[in-house]
């Protein structure tokens, strides 16, 4: 800072007195002044008062720069300082002087180790030294007040020619404050799960804690000092504007936010905004906290999309059972009305009853082996297969289907014969669903090839037709349960519930293969191709050896039936009895387990599903009687299944297969 303006004031009096007494002698002097040298000394007094007027010039020019520059000083919220080589202070403006409070004239008693904290004073040397060497100083200092207190201060400091020091402080106290509370609330935030940043008001990012880098991939390096909805290319509910205008009227914002992650993932997160006001009220920050939901997000599209296929499927399961139930109805009340029917119409009534009772029993089956399969309740028996066989014995079951709806279906053998191991029931369903698809979607002199051959380690089997094909969208639902396609005439009004391809994938993956489909689109007709891992069948002198110790049929066999529905009972005992059993009936199991106790039976059908003791409860007690212990325990039941660690020796569905029920006795005997 320069002189003082009231130096320059004393400085001015002080010429204008000497020139006054100048002028005094002056006048006492003329008369002694020869008059030739008159002219010359008016000259010199006209040139000396020329210099005067231009120095009185010069000195209004210092006093008004002066004065501006006091203006300025005094307009700055900063505290400006001049001290002189020895350190002592010759000036301050008015905002140092109430940064430290004192006086003006107070302060110019004191030297710069008197305003800074005691503990500060050993920097002072170096702090000299480097100013001495010409360097404009900047760093922060703890300076003292008149009235003790202490405050931290930045400084920027420099040293004139002349040998003054020139200091300009800042009071950074407040800021020191925020930070310090700023790093310790980061120290908090950095331990939340959420990913949290604040950025400023033009919506730079300040702060990104360790969530946010494992949410969106960017450090924080990286990420600070960013616009952050560019940096994560944030989709908005709404204007970002109003967002703001929201969050200035009430504080806080909350809403649901679509963010790129760094490695490109779109991701949408639950976020929440909270409004931050620094402590003069003029700046702003806003902290955002964001979880992760893009996972709560995805199972909440496939819960509404499960419940609408199962809205779907309870109303086709309801069609569906109804078609064969009304032909059913209809035949019985045929054959039950007066007069009889003739014996052909009898023979067509009964033979409409057992195909759409067959049906039926398909729709349920289909629905409780997926069940089994989803929960790995079901377990291939894997035996030798000959691949042409199987293709023979599908073609052979869709014959008569397919020559009534006047489709031509071609086998194509394979050349060579190809064995190997497989479950042969599951695979002849795997095989006979595919050409049932086939036929079903394929119209009246339509075209189905149904081939198998053996390529590298796997079993191929395909089947190919001309019917309606698959739209590019259904491809990728038609293997999920329930899920069907399109409705088309070409469908021959058929019972479906959408489980035929699903369970022809899930019996194919239990053989560890695969299946695909490969269509044009509707029209175009469609290709299924089913791939089956090549497993070596044991050698022929192997199954010789086996087959001589298969069990044959023995004599008839004392069998008991447990079960509450006094109809399946009745049923399931007369087919029994008529295939040469004795048979014995209870309602319950405490009825069974006191009335059993003379009979000896060889087996025993429980219903699992019984009233007061079940099923489960009711195997394991005969297990442990001695009439009983030895008996075949067999589950009988349309709704519970297999249990680790229960005492059944095999499992049947309702309606019981009495056929691959009387087959199951006699080999146990």
């Amino acid at each position: 800072m320069a002189n003082h303006p009231n130096d320059h004031s004393k400085s001015l009096d002080g010429l204008r007195a000497r020139a006054e007494a100048a002028w005094q002698t002056g006048r006492r002097d003329l008369t002694a002044i020869p008059p030739e040298q008159l002219p010359r000394l008016v000259q010199d007094l006209e040139v000396r008062q020329i210099e005067l007027e231009l120095e009185n010039e010069e000195l209004r020019a210092v006093r008004a720069s002066e004065d501006r520059y006091r203006g300025l000083a005094e307009q700055v919220f900063d505290g400006i300082f001049v001290a002189d080589s020895q350190g002592r202070y010759v000036d301050a403006n008015r905002a140092g002087c109430e940064m430290l409070g004192y006086t003006l004239d107070e302060l110019k008693t004191l030297t710069i180790p008197d305003v800074v904290a005691t503990d500060e004073r050993l920097r002072l040397p170096e702090q000299f030294r480097r100013l001495a060497a010409g360097e404009i100083v900047r760093n922060e200092w703890r300076f003292r007040r008149k009235d003790g207190s202490i405050f931290m201060g930045e400084l920027v400091g420099r040293q004139f020619a002349d040998g003054r020091l020139q200091g300009i402080v800042r009071d950074i106290t407040e800021r020191r404050q925020e930070e310090a509370e700023l790093a310790r609330q980061a120290a908090l935030l950095d331990l939340a799960h959420n990913a949290i940043f604040v950025r400023d008001r033009e919506g730079r990012i300040t702060y990104w804690n360790e969530s946010a880098v494992r949410c969106y991939g960017w450090s924080r390096d990286e990420a600070m000092g960013h616009i952050s909805h560019s940096l994560l290319k944030t989709r908005f509910p709404e204007p970002l504007e109003r967002i703001i205008a929201t969050l200035k009227g009430t504080g806080r914002w909350e809403g649901e936010l679509v963010h790129t992650c760094r490695d490109g993932r779109i991701i949408t997160v639950d976020s929440r905004w909270a409004i931050q006001h620094d402590a003069k009220g003029e700046g702003f920050r806003i902290l955002e906290v964001n979880n992760d939901i893009t996972e709560r997000k995805r199972l909440e599209r496939e819960r509404q999309e499960e419940g609408r296929r199962k809205d779907e499927f309870l109303a086709v399961l309801g069609h569906e059972l109804r078609n064969p139930l009304a032909a059913i109805y209809t035949a019985i009340h045929v054959l039950s009305g007066a007069p009889p029917p003739p014996s052909a119409l009898r023979a067509k009534m009964e033979a409409v009853i057992s195909r759409q009772t067959a049906m039926m029993r398909r729709l349920v089956d289909d629905l409780l082996e997926l069940e089994r399969i989803t929960r790995g309740h079901i377990e291939l028996k894997l035996d030798r297969q000959d691949l042409a066989e199987c293709l023979q014995r599908a073609v052979a079951a869709m014959q008569q289907t397919v020559a009534s709806r006047g489709q031509e279906l071609l086998l194509r053998l394979p050349s060579e014969s190809v064995h190997f191991m497989a479950d042969g029931a599951r695979l002849d369903q795997i095989i006979g669903n595919l050409l049932a698809n086939a036929s079903k979607y394929t119209g009246p002199g339509g075209r189905i090839e149904l081939s198998g051959t053996k390529e590298g380690a796997d079993v191929i089997v395909c089947c190919k037709d001309n019917g309606q094909g698959i739209a590019p969208e259904d491809q990728q639902t038609i293997f999920v349960p329930f899920a069907r396609g399109r409705r088309h005439d070409e469908s021959y009004g058929e019972a479906s519930l959408g489980l035929g391809l699903p369970l022809t994938k899930q019996l194919t993956e239990l053989h560890g293969g695969t299946i695909a489909v490969e269509s044009g689109g509707v029209g175009l007709g469609s290709e299924f191709t089913v791939r089956l891992p090549l497993q070596a069948p044991p050698s022929d002198q192997q199954v010789e050896l086996a087959s001589k110790h298969a069990p044959s049929p023995r004599r008839a066999q004392s069998v008991v039936i447990v079960e509450d529905n006094p109809t399946v009972a009745e049923t399931l005992m007369i087919a029994l009895e008529r295939a040469g059993h004795s048979v014995h009936s209870f309602a319950d199991g405490s009825s069974a387990l006191a009335g059993m106790s003379g009979l000896n039976p060889d087996a025993v059908l429980i219903d699992i599903g019984l009233p007061g003791m079940d099923g489960y409860e009711v195997a394991t007690k005969l297990k442990h009687q001695d009439s009983t212990k030895h008996a075949i325990c067999i589950a009988v039941s349309g709704f519970k299944r297999r249990r680790e660690g229960d005492d059944f020796d095999q499992y049947f569905s309702k309606p019981v297969d009495v056929g691959a029920l009387l087959d199951f006795l006699d080999q146990r005997t």
